[in-house]
């Protein structure tokens, strides 16, 4: 983990197999406890038009959580597995 310009721990992040970088952070939300889910396809091969930008989901405790149980299903269920 590291700090931010601003202070606030990005927990790491990885690229994807067509290098969309994929990275969490603390936000700055004063209220409660609130993370972002940063996705930046600025050097990936995906061929859409949307190319080269950053996109951020500002998640709550409870978005984190369904957020597990969804991609914990997509891993257990998959049909190829």
């Amino acid at each position: 983990m590291k700090k931010s310009q601003r202070g606030f721990l990005e927990y790491g992040g990885f690229e994807d197999e067509w290098r969309v970088k994929i990275r969490v952070s603390e936000s700055s939300a004063a209220d409660r406890p609130r993370w972002w889910l940063w996705l930046d396809d600025d050097d990936s091969a995906y061929e859409e038009k949307g190319k080269g930008k950053e996109i951020g989901a500002h998640l709550s405790a409870k978005d984190i959580n369904r957020l597990i149980k969804i991609l914990q299903k997509a891993l257990t269920k998959h049909r190829l597995k």
